[in-house]
């Protein structure tokens, strides 16, 4: 288990590690219609690549809310940030795979 700052319990960033090497960690995660992932940290860099479409909303621990819609084909680059959970708002199931670049790790705050 590990926890943020203000005590709040993180999960892992995916349901499963299909890859790993010194340079990257491949994740997969699925979400059912309306299902939650719940709080977890980005450590690094990483890729979001969109298996099917995907209506969610990113929630944050500063109370920030980002709408995400995504398509297959696509390829969303991001930086590690907040703590944050991850809501299915469509009705469907949402499936992406999620590429850490673990040379490049946050930045110490």
């Amino acid at each position: 288990m590990t926890l943020a700052p203000d005590g709040l319990e993180l999960g892992p960033i995916g349901d499963k590690i299909i890859f790993e090497n010194s340079q990257v960690r491949v994740w997969s995660l699925e979400l059912a219609p309306g299902q939650l992932q719940r709080w977890h940290e980005h450590h690094h860099t990483y890729l979001v690549i969109p298996i099917t479409a995907g209506e969610n909303v990113m929630e944050f621990v500063s109370g920030r809310v980002v709408n995400t819609h995504e398509q297959p084909g696509q390829a969303l680059y991001r930086q590690p940030g907040e703590p944050h959970q991850l809501r299915n708002t469509s009705t469907f199931h949402y499936r992406n795979v999620l590429v850490e670049l673990l040379d490049q790790p946050k930045a110490a705050v």
